[in-house]
């Protein structure tokens, strides 16, 4: 998944363009609808909170949107499953990378979030505190496709923790208002801000992404873990305003 990770956002049209153009569809009939708010943000809260999906489970929501199971969902690959189990990520709930040292997701927010894990004896435990992760059977069980794992369930992670911060400070804050303006807006001292969630691995690639597109007053945030590259993303992205979570 780190390869994968690197391809994606070395060449992004290889899944950006195919997740822009789900995204993108729905957004679009969204805007068109009476509920198009709703329906969109029901749309992406799913995809966030369903990194794994039952292939029995009703999707019916998806239906009016013109989206198919097949273009978010797929089959979970052979390697990841173990006796007949999944070991799923607790924080992305995307099946893990099982038959290595370090166990993971391959997502660096979730490594930097949750940990690794490591087999002891039979069972998969936690580095950083222990806990031990549940299997979970794998029949009849499919993944969200790589590129709308990379590109909208991790990035929707830091979305909605900067969604519950804000919200801590007694503001509200909206996620994807308007059917998508921005990832969050909030408004203080009668000033509207607008922020836009990035969570790549390589901080170098994001900054050609965000230096080669047009320049809006959105404030694009990063990982606090990434915060030592403010100062260069700043400076190669400017005039936009980059700033950590």
């Amino acid at each position: 998944m780190l390869c994968n990770a690197i391809a994606l956002e070395t060449n992004p049209r290889v899944g950006w363009e195919r997740v822009q153009k789900i995204v993108k569809n729905v957004r679009d009939l969204c805007r068109a609808r009476p509920r198009g708010d709703d329906e969109y943000r029901l749309f992406r809260m799913f995809l966030i909170d369903h990194g794994v999906v039952d292939a029995d489970r009703s999707l019916d929501f998806l239906i009016p949107l013109q989206v198919s199971f097949n273009s978010l969902y797929e089959p979970i690959p052979e390697h990841l499953i173990r006796l007949g189990q999944v070991y799923l990520c607790p924080s992305c709930g995307w099946p893990m990378e099982i038959n290595r040292h370090a166990v993971s997701c391959g997502a660096h927010w979730c490594e930097q979030t949750v940990g690794i894990f490591q087999w002891m004896d039979d069972e998969l435990v936690s580095v950083r505190n222990a806990k031990i992760i549940p299997p979970h059977p794998a029949k009849n069980k499919y993944r969200l496709t790589p590129p709308l794992w990379t590109f909208t369930l991790i990035p929707g992670l830091l979305e909605l923790r900067l969604r519950d911060g804000i919200s801590r400070l007694g503001v509200s804050a909206e996620l994807w208002p308007d059917v998508d303006q921005a990832d969050l807006r909030f408004t203080l001292d009668d000033r509207t801000y607008s922020l836009d969630a990035k969570v790549w691995h390589s901080t170098k690639n994001l900054g050609l992404h965000l230096a080669s597109t047009p320049f809006t007053e959105t404030v694009i945030v990063i990982p606090d873990y990434h915060a030592q590259f403010l100062d260069t993303l700043n400076e190669q992205c400017g005039p936009k305003q980059i700033m950590s979570e």
